[in-house]
């Protein structure tokens, strides 16, 4: 495949601080995940039962981490260009009152 060099994801500038240092860690041998595979298992199995399962599942303290410090990331470059996406409506667009989803007609 093209896109994999030695088992992991080619080099793309940007993602030095996210892909390429895990790539290092996991390379390096030093990376051991804190999630215990049983009781991720046991987890899985024991919301098969439940009437309301979550839609996204994350399951260990490493993988909890990385997502708040990715969804703090996208949060803040999203309210940093927020009046640029609120920008490109319709002059005639109609919201519904105190909601920033547009009301469809």
């Amino acid at each position: 495949m093209g896109w994999r060099v030695n088992g992991f994801a080619k080099h793309i500038e940007g993602y030095e601080e996210s892909v390429d240092k895990m790539i290092s860690l996991r390379k390096d041998g030093k990376y051991i995940p804190s999630g215990d595979p049983v009781k991720a298992a046991k987890a899985i199995f024991d919301l098969s039962g439940n009437p309301e399962p979550p839609l996204h599942l994350i399951l260990g303290s490493d993988a909890v981490g990385i997502l708040r410090k990715a969804n703090a990331t996208r949060d803040a470059e999203f309210e940093k260009w927020i009046d640029i996406s609120n920008s490109i409506d319709h002059d005639d667009a109609k919201k519904t009152p105190g909601q920033e989803v547009p009301k469809f007609i």
